[in-house]
């Protein structure tokens, strides 16, 4: 029985090859299949913890972080490739779990419960 090899998507492969590929790569290459990417600029976050603002912003932080690290570390390229995408994913689903409420008298925006929605929404 002959095992063929998983294609990725193009620019998957390019990130085992080395390449650091920002946010908005990301949303172009996959945005058509996780739309939930087309809302993360839409989508704002506590200034309390994230004063950045949006999701989009604070995710491309977080990419931009995790190549830093991984410039650190010897891992094997899948390994890397992993740690990119979960950067990536990590607040996918922020935009249809957030919302405003008051907290101790000031309006806070929280976002209940976007881990599990996330690994459910990129599950399929």
């Amino acid at each position: 029985m002959k095992t063929e090899k998983l294609k990725l998507h193009p620019l998957l492969e390019q990130i085992l090859q080395g390449a650091k590929p920002n946010l908005e790569d990301f949303a172009q290459a996959f945005g058509g299949i996780f739309d939930l990417f087309l809302r993360l600029k839409d989508t704002p976050q506590d200034k309390i913890w994230h004063v950045e603002g949006d999701v989009y912003s604070h995710t491309q932080m977080v990419l931009e972080q995790t190549y830093k690290l991984l410039d650190q570390l010897d891992w094997a390229a899948e390994k890397r490739l992993v740690q990119i995408l979960a950067a990536v994913f990590h607040d996918i689903a922020k935009p249809i779990s957030s919302r405003v409420e008051i907290r101790e008298g000031q309006e806070r925006i929280i976002s209940p419960g976007h881990a599990d929605k996330g690994r459910s929404y990129i599950a399929y």
